[in-house]
């Protein structure tokens, strides 16, 4: 088993995608402001509406700051490339109200969705999100994103009340059951 991201900036793993194709998983750092941009603009209008909820072409200066320069404890940010090339992004950040919960969202660039890549991202989100002491991940998603959705629901998290309407579905995902239920997966249980 891979190490656990924990914070060292040194960390990453490799992943095989389902294509065959490996990716790095790495922290994401303020120096991957120009990677992350490009990534960004790489994506369709439609994945950056279903990931940020809103039509927009750019990335202030302030958001590229806040995506790209995290504490790598409370708010966590990792990514996957291949080269150079950012091919996708997840992250949690940790809730003030409840310090084991977690909001997190996951980012894909177009030719490289449905091939593994958010999968990869989202396993070793958790896996840093449970080094953390945090236990529930939550996401909101755009009632419009299926793929997201089914993603989500196939790894066990379970729709809850949203607290705003807006076209918008919430998720948990108990990643303490989710880890038993890989343990089991990997074991033959």
């Amino acid at each position: 088993m891979d190490p656990v991201f924990t914070g060292d900036l040194a960390w990453n793993v490799v992943r095989t995608l389902r294509d065959g194709t490996t990716c790095i998983v790495r922290p994401l750092l303020p120096a991957d402001r120009e990677t992350l941009l490009r990534a960004f603009h790489e994506a369709s209008a439609q994945t950056r509406y279903l990931r940020f909820g809103l039509a927009t072409s750019s990335l202030t200066e302030d958001a590229l700051t806040y995506l790209t320069e995290v504490d790598q404890r409370d708010h966590v940010a990792i990514g996957a490339v291949q080269g150079t090339r950012g091919i996708g992004v997840a992250r949690f950040v940790r809730s003030k109200k409840d310090p084991s919960c977690a909001e997190a969202a996951v980012a894909v660039v177009d030719d490289m969705q449905k091939k593994g890549v958010g999968r990869a991202l989202t396993t070793e989100l958790a896996r840093a999100a449970l080094a953390r002491g945090i236990t529930r991940l939550h996401a909101d998603v755009l009632d419009a994103n299926v793929t997201m959705r089914v993603a989500l629901q196939k790894l066990g998290a379970k729709p809850i009340p949203a607290e705003t309407g807006d076209g918008l579905r919430a998720y948990e995902l108990d990643l303490t059951a989710a880890a038993t239920t890989r343990d089991a997966d990997q074991h033959g249980a």
